[in-house]
């Protein structure tokens, strides 16, 4: 009974093989992989600074201008003395009486040049301007062993990381080691400020893009093409009399003839992507046998066309015709998957609700397009309207805060400036407040935040506190010449002081790299961080000072974090899904849980007596768990913000724009705020989507591809680097687009089973 359909089946590889368009498109794939195979990605160790590493460029340029006029040997001082007439015009320049520098892209470009001019000299280092910077041992190793015996590579990798310890605040976290583009043995622009490590989840995407094009686009149309006359062959006089005279059924004849045909893309995509694999093993490194299981996702999304094809063949016999309803199907999944993610994208998400704010008898929340509302009258009433440029379409800068302000009655709140990544110019933020006036809700920019400034809190006395790369500052309503003033290496930083804020410590030899993660005890005031794989523990004295009590190397320095801080517990969420309750006192494990898979968290929150902390991930998963790691409650799927109203209540954000406020530990429902929603949200909720969810997906099967060779359930829009975790990011459907697909599949071949049964030869 089996031989029949064997014999089938063998007869559709040997047509695939004679075909004459399987040869000529193995050909065009092999052009492509003997392009491709050239690349190469090379390791060295980083001998220069670039623009992109600078993460506070104002700030660089005031403390090397501060250092310069300054009395005792410093690293901004011997700067000054070594760097050309160029560079110190740029720098005068770019400084101003009032306020933080203004830069240009050309003072840039003049003053980075100079520094990598700098980096190269042998007499960059001396002993009197770098005594009061702090050096790991494997650079006095260096030094002792003479500068000027050193090599090239050697002397420049020193001063680089001269460069990086002089300046700790305005330097983004920089590898100690650099990727370099090769086609054959010519070098591709310049080298790459990352590691190898922070750069495979990028090059395993372009690696996905790749396959999706040559393979999942150019391969499977070609593939409809060619397989279009199978089954209208099988119809042709002659042919269908012999495949009726042998002992077979018609459905599993016509079945073995779809699989056979699936022949044509198996051959090809396997073929490619081995290629691929062996390209990305032998001249990257990188050896992702993942690659292989993408062979059966894209052998997948050619069934899903072709068993259109195959349905029209059997109703119109005709191959032209079963190409064309094969096009008319692919622009109606393309129609369907485009209006939904329309929708999404420039109208429900920049409404989606990312920030909760409880305040004394009302609550007010945050849209993701920066507009701040609150529940009136049934309904959220729009207080300030979004600040972002360009809408949906405008950068996605992070938003710090906000936080209530009882004393005042207001709302303060940044936006980081963007400079994460790839940026030129990073500056300073500035504090910004949402408060009544005359009548109308007003937001009113404030001053200029300190350099480096990432997170904003309220201390237990109510007064706005910033936490940024040197140190932890209090706003204060009128600042004077006697307040302390930061610190580096015993220089006064350009901040602080005058200004309207006061450095409250660590003194130095303290600084973090952005991006850190911070949070604030609620009680006691003290502050836990983590930069760059350490966690620190600071303890806020009488006198409102900071120091340094505990510190603890948590692992990869590249991996950020997210954090809670309450009773006697910190809860760090780690990038890999992790979360670790850890002992106050002296940093110690006590639980460790992973409530949410592998996905990245995105907030962390705790009550204010500590007994209970949740935890936002990503994938839209919130946990909610009590100090000693017990989970108390999870919430899946949609879930955007979450907040505490001191011990008492839970606030979470749902379904774009519903809050819901649940009794603590208990989880019982108390109310719901959820304005009734307008006619594109309805059509949205009972239309598009229920349609879009039952309809075929293959247009996004690509994303599983991606998913399988990244790991990633979610992914930040942007090149490599190391990211914030508060950044917005998108959430891949791997399980919709294969269910509904499949089911589409089945459905399909069942109905051209049954045609085919009904039919009369």
């Amino acid at each position: 009974m089996i031989r029949p359909y064997w014999t089938v089946i063998k007869d559709s590889f040997a047509e695939a093989f004679a075909s004459r368009v399987l040869w000529i498109l193995f050909g065009v794939l092999t052009l492509i992989l003997l392009a491709i195979a050239p690349l190469g990605l090379g390791q060295q160790r980083a001998s220069k600074l670039h623009r992109n590493g600078i993460s506070d460029w104002p700030g660089l340029v005031a403390q090397i201008k501060q250092q310069s006029v300054g009395d005792a040997p410093s690293p901004g001082k011997r700067i000054w003395t070594l760097a050309g007439d160029d560079f110190r015009s740029a720098i005068d320049g770019a400084v101003r009486e009032h306020g933080p520098p203004e830069l240009s892209y050309e003072t840039a470009t003049i003053l980075i040049d100079e520094f990598n001019r700098l980096v190269g000299r042998p007499d960059f280092f001396d002993e009197a301007s770098w005594s009061r910077v702090e050096l790991d041992q494997q650079w006095r190793d260096l030094i002792a062993a003479g500068v000027e015996n050193l090599s090239k590579d050697d002397l420049s990798h020193l001063n680089r990381r001269l460069f990086h310890t002089a300046f700790p605040t305005v330097f983004a976290r920089a590898a100690d080691e650099e990727l370099q583009i090769t086609y054959f043995h010519w070098t591709v622009g310049s080298p790459i400020a990352i590691s190898r490590r922070l750069a495979e989840p990028f090059i395993n995407r372009i690696l996905a893009l790749v396959m999706t094009f040559f393979v999942g686009i150019l391969t499977v149309f070609v593939g409809i093409l060619v397989t279009a006359p199978i089954i209208p062959n099988m119809f042709e006089a002659g042919a269908i009399d012999l495949l009726l005279s042998k002992p077979v059924g018609r459905s599993l004849l016509f079945l073995t003839k779809f699989f056979g045909g699936c022949a044509f893309i198996l051959l090809n995509g396997a073929y490619f992507i081995v290629g691929l694999w062996l390209i990305a093993g032998i001249r990257f490194g990188l050896w992702n046998h993942a690659m292989f299981w993408c062979i059966p996702v894209f052998l997948f999304l050619f069934t899903v066309y072709y068993s259109v094809s195959a349905l029209a063949a059997v109703r119109w016999k005709n191959a032209i015709v079963s190409v064309v309803i094969t096009i008319l199907f692919w622009a109606a999944c393309f129609t369907v998957g485009s209006a939904k993610h329309l929708i999404e994208n420039v109208f429900l998400r920049p409404a989606r609700i990312v920030r909760i704010v409880p305040t004394d008898g009302a609550l007010m929340v945050v849209s993701q397009s920066g507009a701040f509302s609150e529940w009136r009258a049934g309904e959220w009433e729009t207080m300030v309207k979004s600040d972002q440029p360009g809408g949906p379409f405008g950068p996605n800068r992070v938003l710090v805060g906000p936080v209530f302000d009882a004393k005042h009655d207001s709302l303060l709140y940044f936006r980081e400036p963007r400079r994460r990544r790839f940026s030129l110019l990073g500056g300073g933020a500035s504090l910004k407040k949402v408060a009544w006036k005359d009548g109308i809700w007003g937001d009113e920019s404030g001053p200029s935040l300190p350099s480096g400034a990432s997170w904003l809190f309220l201390d237990p006395e109510g007064r706005p506190t910033a936490v940024a790369a040197s140190g932890v500052f209090r706003l204060t309503d009128r600042a004077t010449d006697d307040q302390p003033k930061p610190k580096l290496w015993g220089v006064t930083l350009p901040f602080g002081g005058v200004g309207p804020y006061v450095h409250l410590g660590p003194e130095a030899p303290f600084a973090l790299e952005s991006p850190f993660a911070a949070a604030m005890h609620p009680t006691s005031g003290d502050v836990a961080t983590h930069a760059a794989g350490q966690l620190r523990c600071l303890r806020r004295d009488e006198k409102g000072m900071y120091h340094q009590r505990a510190e603890r190397d948590l692992g990869e320095p590249e991996d950020p974090a997210v954090l809670a801080f309450a009773g006697d517990r910190i809860v760090v969420a780690q990038s890999d899904g992790r979360v670790l309750l850890l002992d106050a006192a002296d940093l110690t494990t006590r639980a460790e849980l992973r409530p949410a898979g592998r996905s990245e968290p995105q907030a962390a929150e705790a009550t204010r007596d500590g007994r209970h902390f949740a935890v936002l991930f990503h994938n839209g998963t919130l946990a909610m768990f009590d100090a000693e790691g017990t989970v108390q409650g999870r919430f899946f799927g949609d879930v955007s913000a979450v907040a505490f109203d001191g011990s008492e209540h839970l606030f979470v954000a749902d379904r774009d724009t519903r809050v819901t406020k649940y009794e603590l530990p208990s989880l019982v429902v108390i109310e719901r705020h959820a304005a009734a929603p307008d006619l594109l949200q309805a059509v949205y909720r009972y239309f598009v989507l229920p349609f879009y969810t039952i309809f075929p997906k293959p247009g996004e099967l690509d994303e599983v591809v991606a998913y399988l060779l990244t790991d990633q359930t979610t992914v930040v829009q942007g090149p490599p680097g190391a990211t914030d975790p508060r950044e917005a990011r998108i959430k891949i459907d791997i399980h919709g687009p294969i269910w509904s697909s499949l089911a589409f599949v089945v459905v399909v071949l069942g109905v051209t089973c049954v045609y085919l049964h009904r039919m009369d030869f």
